[in-house]
């Protein structure tokens, strides 16, 4: 990336008072929730640093015994990693999102931010149960320490995360505002290449949403799945090992579909939604399959992580079929998204400040009534 591309697009990032605001609230919701959850994983560190020494290696005698507890300990550190990915995915996607003044994505980063809320209800909830059957299986381990890592840093965790998606809910509406017609009006006239393009935007928004989650259940997989597969007569080592390469593959044709909707092509992209389609049918096996037995251990949170991620999947295929039917009605000939150029546009800014300076207005009148 070019020095003159990062200019333009600080310049994109600072035409308004909204977009500035709305940058600077991803980059301190970062700072702010990494940092928390960095100190739940060292927590997380800790707590197995404390237990494990205290298991025994066998069964007999022992109601505190090691097979029996890795396997609650790992998916704590899977809840960890996907924390950390979601916060960082989430900084760049509004940036860029904030960048291009894609409103869709905008829309889309404001429902993972309330998903981050309710996903660190249930890491709170796991690390509840983790702690009290800790303290039920093995006596002999200090109840006071343990359950000091859930009240010391898990509730500020999930306060925050509800906090920021206020901010970010509020700012949407004036991104809205300003940026909602603006998308589409300065860049297309008739209404159907509006339509076709509106709908490519929404898959390729899903899309990177669903390599979110991917790459996020891959660690979930390996935390919630693999520790179990030895005492499962539904899911064994085979089916696993397939389901894990369908995720790595997943990659291979997300990146397909993205080439094959720039130049509308039409093998490409049956190719991705036949296997999208599979991948669709890999979750759903696997949710039902493991899915009671996760609910009998109280693993909330992979059942939910795992019925939001088939959602996304099922959704990022109906927008292939969607985007794939509009392929050769002449949207090739138009860019994907609104360059930077056309940001920097005077009709652009003076469109941008004078909305901007109502939003303005709307804030005042906020505080007053306040």
């Amino acid at each position: 990336m070019s020095f003159t591309n990062l200019k333009k697009k600080w310049k994109a990032i600072k035409s308004t008072r909204v977009t500035t605001i709305f940058a600077s609230l991803a980059v301190i919701q970062f700072l702010v929730l990494e940092s928390l959850q960095l100190k739940i994983l060292v927590q997380h560190i800790s707590l197995a640093e404390y237990v494990v020494p205290n298991l025994q290696l066998s069964r007999a005698n022992s109601t505190c015994y090691l097979n029996d507890m890795l396997t609650p300990l790992s998916l704590p550190y899977s809840e960890n990693a996907i924390f950390l990915i979601f916060h960082a995915f989430q900084l760049s996607f509004i940036i860029d999102s904030i960048i291009y003044r894609n409103t869709i994505c905008i829309l889309v980063a404001t429902i993972l931010n309330f998903m981050i809320g309710i996903f660190a209800i249930f890491q709170a909830q796991d690390s509840n149960a983790l702690i009290t059957g800790l303290q039920q299986t093995c006596t002999k381990l200090d109840p006071t320490y343990l359950y000091s890592s859930f009240t010391g840093i898990e509730v500020p965790h999930l306060a925050m995360a509800f906090v920021f998606t206020a901010f970010v809910a509020a700012l949407t509406y004036f991104f809205y505002k300003m940026f909602g017609l603006i998308e589409y009006a300065t860049n297309l006239s008739e209404d159907a290449l509006n339509s076709a393009y509106r709908t490519r935007m929404i898959f390729k928004a899903l899309l990177k949403v669903n390599l979110l989650f991917i790459f996020s259940y891959c660690f979930l997989s390996l935390g919630a799945i693999f520790p179990l597969i030895r005492n499962s007569a539904t899911v064994t080592k085979y089916l696993f090992l397939t389901h894990f390469l369908m995720l790595i593959f997943s990659f291979i044709f997300a990146s397909i579909a993205f080439f094959a909707l720039v130049e509308e092509l039409k093998s490409g992209m049956l190719s991705f939604m036949i296997f999208w389609g599979l991948l669709v049918i890999d979750l759903f096996y696997l949710l039902v399959a493991h899915g009671s037995s996760a609910a009998a251990i109280g693993w909330i949170f992979w059942i939910l992580f795992t019925v939001i991620f088939l959602i996304v999947t099922i959704a990022t295929f109906i927008f292939a079929i969607l985007a794939f039917k509009n392929f050769g009605k002449g949207l090739k000939k138009y860019v994907n998204h609104l360059s930077l150029q056309e940001y920097e546009s005077s009709l652009f800014l003076q469109k941008a400040k004078v909305i901007d300076s109502e939003n303005h207005h709307d804030m005042r009148t906020w505080r007053s009534e306040e």
